[in-house]
């Protein structure tokens, strides 16, 4: 193969380790470069980055995707001599996939679910095909931006957070469809991913980390059928898609967005969305911060488990700055402490002249570090639960809610233990199997990402109980076992090359 002595290519830079240009050995390879060019609003600015060398195959037969595992080495695009629409395009969009492999085999993901921003904060709406995507991108009224309505590729920012990328509506070309232009180049911070539903009205709801995961790989799953992968290779771009979906699950909160067909969808999201400007400060990153500033008001989107049962991810936080004033013993402050990477939220347990300890309503032990007083971002005083609202109390009443909380998870753990023969005895025994409601349905769900599968036992759409490989068994919440036989359940064995 000769490479292209021309000097200058088109270049797609998405950060500083990755860069990709587009490299043609032929005349012939030209047209689909620059066809690509077009859509991805790409310039010729240089020879940089990792090489994608495109050449017209003289043989018969499909495309072919060469990705050598050394980062260095160029990835290869085999097209085919066929000019016809809908084939050319096809083969444009392999050469896009190839890049996108390259980005989510170095911890990207590309997903099935258009770009949007709401006053600077960027979110993607996800989903199946024909639920919805492009008809409520091109809904969302100003100030929202609709940067793309069918793909987005996700990349890590460095930081702990992602970058999102509007990416291409590759159908657009087809049938001699209307085509379009993406500025593939822009970089919106990725705060928010909601999962579209079609709904009579419009809704959000909070998904928890294993429902957003298996989602987003789904959607993921969805833009990859265009590969032909080996086997081999199939099962590892699977395996990156699963490590990338649970760092993007982890660090972005996910919500169920129900989709009616006239309602203002996104006031819902607005709901949850930041309304104001975002902070810029150096060393910090924006997802570190509070997420929206309102009347002196904070707001914040809590995670983590160190306050249940004040609190469970991930609901929506009001803080209030102290503007002068001294936390006291028993506030829910929201705080920064060197040696941590992002904003925490725990009460205040002592105050004291070199500082404020603190620790988190559901942990054992008090935090090893102090608190500085000009590190205090706020103290909590509103909390947003789905759709209720509460109020968290400070001071005296807030030492009153600490012991509660405290006594709460002591009586818990004393039952739990208590009780744990017992709740298995009567499990074993199918007692409650008998007088089961005729309504409580459970359904076997088995999510099938070749060659994984993902057994799932579920109640009127929640998870309920999952299928743990190592031991064979099923694993099923309480109290739903008192009201399975898990025995007539179905044991799945983990394929071979696992």
């Amino acid at each position: 193969m000769i490479y292209n002595t021309i000097k200058t290519s088109p270049v797609l830079k998405f950060s500083m380790d990755m860069i990709y240009s587009f490299v043609p050995c032929d005349n012939r390879a030209k047209a689909y470069i620059t066809a690509l060019t077009r859509a991805m609003n790409l310039a010729e600015n240089g020879d940089r980055g990792r090489k994608v060398l495109v050449y017209v195959s003289e043989k018969n037969g499909t495309s072919c995707i060469i990705h050598p595992k050394n980062n260095h080495d160029p990835i290869i695009c085999s097209m085919l001599h066929d000019y016809k629409q809908n084939m050319f395009f096809l083969q444009v969009q392999k050469i896009a996939q190839a890049v996108a492999t390259d980005v989510v085999r170095n911890g990207g993901a590309l997903i099935h679910g258009g770009l949007c921003s709401y006053k600077g904060t960027g979110a993607v709406m996800a989903g199946p095909g024909n639920v919805g995507k492009t008809t409520a991108s091109n809904r969302l009224p100003a100030p929202w931006i609709s940067y793309s309505d069918d793909a987005t590729l996700i990349i890590p920012d460095g930081t702990g957070g992602f970058n999102a990328h509007p990416w291409p509506t590759w159908s657009r070309f087809y049938q001699d469809g209307p085509g379009g232009v993406w500025d593939v180049k822009k970089s919106i911070p990725l705060e928010f991913l909601f999962f579209l539903k079609q709904s009579e009205t419009d809704y959000v709801e909070p998904l928890s980390k294993d429902q957003a995961k298996a989602m987003l790989i789904d959607t993921m799953e969805h833009l990859s059928r265009l590969l032909r992968f080996e086997d081999k290779e199939k099962h590892e771009y699977i395996e990156k898609c699963i490590r990338s979906a649970e760092k993007i699950t982890s660090a972005i909160p996910a919500y169920r967005l129900g989709l009616s067909l006239e309602g203002e969808f996104w006031r819902e999201m607005e709901k949850v969305m930041p309304k104001a400007k975002k902070f810029e400060k150096p060393g910090y990153t924006e997802k570190q911060l509070p997420i929206e500033f309102n009347r002196g008001k904070v707001h914040f989107i809590y995670r983590g488990p160190s306050m249940n049962p004040t609190f469970y991810e991930p609901e929506m936080l009001t803080i209030k700055p102290y503007n002068g004033n001294k936390p006291k013993k028993g506030d829910v402050i929201c705080y920064r402490v060197d040696h941590k990477d992002e904003s925490i939220v725990h009460r205040v347990v002592k105050v004291e002249e070199s500082g404020i300890k603190t620790k988190g309503d559901n942990n054992t032990y008090i935090d090893d570090y102090m608190v500085a007083g000009q590190s205090v971002i706020g103290r909590v005083v509103a909390s947003k639960r789905g759709n209720k609202t509460r109020t968290i109390h400070g001071g005296f009443f807030g030492v009153l809610e600490m012991y509660w909380c405290r006594g709460c998870r002591k009586i818990r753990n004393f039952i739990s233990k208590f009780l744990h023969d017992s709740y298995n005895y009567l499990a074993v025994s199918g007692i409650f199997r008998k007088l089961k409601p005729k309504k409580m349905v459970f359904r076997l769900a088995v999510f099938e990402k070749y060659p994984l599968v993902y057994p799932k036992l579920v109640l009127n759409g929640c998870t309920v109980g999952t299928f743990d490989f190592r031991q064979k068994s099923w694993k099923i919440n309480r109290p739903y076992r008192l009201f399975v036989d898990e025995k007539k359940l179905p044991v799945f064995e983990r394929p071979d090359d696992i």
